[in-house]
């Protein structure tokens, strides 16, 4: 669900109630309509969520009051922090949820039924004052309808098939330094995995293998992030402005060996924002792996985002709930299959001689041991 909790004390001071509830109302519906387009340009509502959504319309009459608040119902200050404070949700909503099954939430919850306020929505004129305060939004998984888990398990069915596809054609891995950008836009220098492709072409962004459209489509749209490779005795060296030059480190892996396992929890975080640089907003996302020697292994995952700044404190979270399953490796791939029936295939780059209890990287994302 997710859910517009209510406005602290300080804005209870400056803000009528009045103008606080048209805040909220507005926070949902810009929400929503957002999630929706997002939906549409994606596979679409189903025809059960489609229904609902209507009657959710029509009984809360929503298109009078969007009207309203797009008009005289909220004042410039308002609509602005309207705006800022939804732009945070739809931010983590991107990264960490299904834009259909969001709006679909954001319907359910109790601050989006609008039916015994709608004269005190639609009343008045508001309050010229800023709004401050904090707003809270959370937003669990939701349950999955048997047509989308249906789509959902052929695109898993798609992704595996690519990975397999793309493992053949990489004749191994090494590693260079490169730049990140972490939570609150902290610039670090880390080693990056470079792959090495059988045809001689080398990804330096290793985040490229997850392309939606494929290797291809990648190289075409960012020729920057691709190069060649070749050996020099015993050193691979990439192409670079410069001309020919040895990767960082000297170890390159063209596979994982049968007997290599995993044990332990391994922790990615990726995020941004500007509070480095003395700002207010900061973005995190994560994802969790807890493998067993045994060959178990369970995964999840959540998101988060803050925001400070012009009188309000946003505050968005999400979280994945935990699966359960069986994985092993098979070369350059991590094969998992879950107790719910859905599989994972991912290329994995590691270090053997870390003994799985070192950085790993699935399809270019890295993660770190954490036990």
């Amino acid at each position: 669900m997710l859910s517009v909790l209510a406005i602290g004390t300080a804005v209870a001071q400056q803000v009528s109630d009045a103008d606080a509830s048209r805040v909220r109302a507005a926070i949902v519906i810009a929400t929503f309509d957002e999630l929706e387009a997002r939906c549409a340009r994606g596979d679409g509502f189903s025809v059960e969520h489609r229904q609902e959504i209507d009657r959710w319309v029509s009984a809360n009459g929503i298109a009078k009051l969007r009207a309203h608040l797009d008009g005289a119902g909220l004042t410039a200050p308002l609509r602005e922090q309207v705006r800022a404070g939804s732009a945070q949700v739809i931010r983590q909503v991107a990264a960490a949820a299904n834009p259909c099954l969001a709006a679909v939430s954001v319907t359910r919850t109790n601050d989006a039924r609008f039916a015994d306020k709608l004269p005190q929505l639609l009343a008045g004129s508001t309050d010229e004052r800023a709004l401050t305060g904090t707003m809270e939004l959370t937003l669990p998984t939701p349950k999955i309808p048997a047509a989308e888990a249906k789509r959902n398990a052929y695109a898993t069915r798609a992704a595996a098939a690519t990975a397999t596809r793309l493992a053949a054609d990489i004749e191994g891995f090494g590693f260079d330094s490169c730049t990140r950008v972490g939570y609150g836009g902290m610039v670090m220098f880390v080693p990056c995995p470079v792959v090495l492709f059988k045809d001689g072409g080398a990804l330096t962004d290793v985040e490229g293998l997850n392309h939606p459209r494929g290797i291809a489509a990648h190289r075409a749209a960012k020729p920057d992030q691709w190069t060649q490779w070749r050996r020099d005795g015993e050193r691979v060296q990439l192409r670079k402005s410069q001309g020919w030059d040895n990767i960082t480190y000297t170890a390159v892996y063209s596979t994982l060996p049968a007997s290599f396992r995993l044990d332990g929890r391994y922790h990615s975080m990726s995020g941004g924002g500007n509070t480095a640089m003395g700002g207010g907003q900061a973005v995190a996302a994560w994802s969790d792996y807890l493998f067993g020697p045994d060959g178990s292994v369970q995964r999840g995952g959540g998101a988060a985002a803050t925001s400070t700044g012009n009188g309000a404190d946003v505050t968005v979270g999400s979280n994945a709930a935990h699966r359960r399953g069986r994985y092993r490796i098979d070369g350059l791939i991590l094969a998992i299959d879950y107790e719910d029936g859905s599989q994972e295939r991912r290329v994995i780059i590691a270090d053997p001689k870390d003994q799985g209890r070192g950085t790993m990287w699935l399809d270019g994302e890295g993660y770190v041991y954490q036990k």
